[in-house]
């Protein structure tokens, strides 16, 4: 293998570069020296460290090598017309065991027309870089590609701590010792949560300037490169669409750690609990009132001392698991088969005010019924809950020295019964 490592080291200014150059190692796959060295040193005059190749098979041996090792490569600049294999074929195998988003692929090519541009994205390419090479283009198009593999590698890093730190949470053995871990999450996974959110928003700004600079470029004629330019544009920013979705999922999940373990919290109050739990049934069934008969009876209305908007948490989350485990049973059923039903009642029994949710849902399942306050544990298929819903509700009841408790039968239905003192001192 002939393959080389440039490190670019030429002057102060290369030295004190952009972090992103300085760190990322970029594969020039071409057969021809002369395009080689151009590419080559204009890339290292921006401060990446370059390695290079003349063949396809040389250019697979060499990256199945350094796969995730401390020299891997984060991009590759690829002719497509090389010996023995072609630069599409090259591609499609190393799709194999990377996609784009982890490896992204700048096609080298002479050829403009639409359907080579088709290929290239067919087999997986990100980008075409058209041959003699523009030192503009070039440096825009390498910099926009080696952001998204920052934004892309940001996402899955935080995605991962988040499985790590959930896995922790599912084994701990005491709700009561959850607060301090959850909080410590929080506060760690929102930081690079936000560097994410402002990466692609910046991604995004960059994006649209050099869609703006390649239409520039472009004549009246070139209207089947320009359709084509802007379909790949259009897939650059659902990606970026996707990854603006991940990073909002993970911050509900921290708003979710930071409600359960209360980071912010506020004085409590008297108040009377009537119309939260009236407030919280009218947001629920204008989703939920073609599907379910609701009731709700207050028996009892005793002012106590309470964090109003933290019980309409809890209100909230019990009734909206109520209606979707009564969607459950009921769903597709005819009125004379039956219909679903959730009552919430209001009453006051010694020195405790409660709050009871019946529902006639499927109701829990003997194995699940001891796990339903675990952080994270959900019957819900993926992306439909956290199951945070009941861990942030048991949190904020036990906070206010009272305590929850569940009766079900499976098939049956859930009786959800939440216990608040009248009065305590210690609140």
């Amino acid at each position: 293998m002939q393959s080389q490592v440039f490190d670019s080291s030429t002057s102060l200014a290369n030295d004190i570069a952009s972090h992103i150059s300085l760190q990322s190692h970029i594969l020039v796959v071409d057969d021809e020296e002369i395009n080689r060295l151009v590419i080559i040193n204009l890339l290292s005059s921006k401060g990446y460290r370059i390695s290079e190749c003349t063949c396809g098979e040389e250019a697979m041996d060499f990256l199945k090598a350094t796969y995730d090792t401390p020299d891997q490569v984060d991009l590759v600049l690829l002719d497509v017309m090389l010996p023995n294999i072609t630069g599409y074929d090259v591609c499609t195998h190393l799709r194999k065991q990377k996609s784009s988003n982890q490896l992204p692929i700048l096609f080298l090519t002479s050829k403009t027309q639409v359907d080579d541009l088709a290929k290239g994205y067919e087999v997986g390419g990100n980008d075409f870089l058209t041959k003699p090479v523009d030192k503009r283009e070039l440096f825009a198009r390498v910099d926009m590609q080696l952001e998204l593999l920052k934004s892309h590698r940001q996402l899955h890093e935080n995605l991962s701590q988040l499985k790590q730190m959930q896995s922790q949470l599912v084994h701990a053995e005491k709700m009561s010792g959850l607060s301090t871990l959850v909080a410590g999450m929080a506060h760690e996974i929102n930081n690079p949560t936000n560097m994410t959110v402002a990466g692609t928003y910046n991604l995004d700004e960059q994006l649209h300037r050099l869609q703006q600079f390649i239409n520039s470029l472009l004549e009246e004629d070139d209207s089947d490169i320009s359709a084509a330019f802007q379909k790949r544009f259009n897939e650059l920013f659902l990606a970026l669409d996707t990854m603006r979705e991940g990073s909002s999922r993970m911050q509900k999940l921290v708003e979710g750690f930071r409600l359960f373990s209360h980071l912010d919290e506020m004085d409590y109050q008297h108040c009377h609990l009537s119309s939260d739990v009236q407030a919280c049934l009218d947001i629920v069934k204008a989703t939920y009132c073609d599907q379910i008969d609701f009731v709700c009876t207050i028996d009892d209305d005793p002012e106590i001392q309470a964090h109003a908007a933290q019980l309409n948490q809890v209100f909230m989350n019990v009734m909206i698991n109520a209606c979707q485990g009564v969607l459950d049973k009921w769903r597709g059923k005819t009125d004379t088969e039956g219909k679903g039903k959730i009552s919430i009642r209001l009453f006051q029994e010694g020195d405790f005010v409660i709050v009871q949710i019946t529902d006639n849902g499927v109701g829990i399942s003997d194995e699940n019924a001891g796990k339903i306050f675990e952080p994270f544990f959900t019957t819900r298929a993926v992306g439909e809950g956290t199951g945070l819903g009941l861990a942030i509700a048991f949190g904020i009841v036990e906070e206010h020295k009272g305590s929850i408790d569940v009766c079900s039968q499976e098939t049956q239905g859930t009786q959800v019964t939440i216990y608040l003192p009248l009065k305590d001192d210690t609140l």
